[in-house]
């Protein structure tokens, strides 16, 4: 399977079960990612914003209702407490408009501010690239996973 010698190949994790797991909230909306949750038998909760509701009850799928864009940050408090209600120890941002959120709600469902810098730099990192291609200059991308 690998090309690697035995003791270079990577180490399987054991877990009990997926299930056994808290559910991660995924900041964001997409259905690959809940299909291949739902696969593994990973919990999850979707933070969506309002215009994907009816999706979201449509097919009786876990979620809570945000609007990332009109919602103050202040309000972070009572998402991650409803986050923590339904069992949530983490969250995931789908994109780049969600790593603050992320790195804040982490910090607060975790206890640890601290989180709040490291996402700030996993933010910023994406969009200097981004602003230095656009302004004509070759640096690295960043390849989508796939599958």
């Amino acid at each position: 399977m690998w090309p690697l010698s035995a003791e270079l190949q990577p180490k399987a994790l054991v877990l009990s079960s997926a299930a056994d797991l808290p559910p991660v909230a995924l900041l964001g909306i997409s259905i690959p990612t809940m299909v291949a949750l739902d696969r593994i038998g990973r919990r999850f909760v979707a933070v969506v914003p309002p215009s994907f509701e009816g999706f979201m009850q449509l097919h009786q799928l876990p979620y809570q209702v945000w609007d990332f864009y009109h919602r103050p940050a202040t309000d972070m408090v009572w998402l991650a407490k409803s986050l923590q209600d339904q069992g949530v120890a983490w969250s995931v941002p789908l994109y780049e408009e969600t790593v603050m959120w992320a790195g804040s709600l982490n910090g607060q469902l975790q206890g640890q501010p601290q989180l709040w810098n490291r996402y700030l730099l996993f933010r910023d990192k994406p969009s200097m690239k981004r602003r230095a291609q656009m302004r004509g200059l070759q640096v690295g991308i960043f390849e989508e996973v796939h599958n």
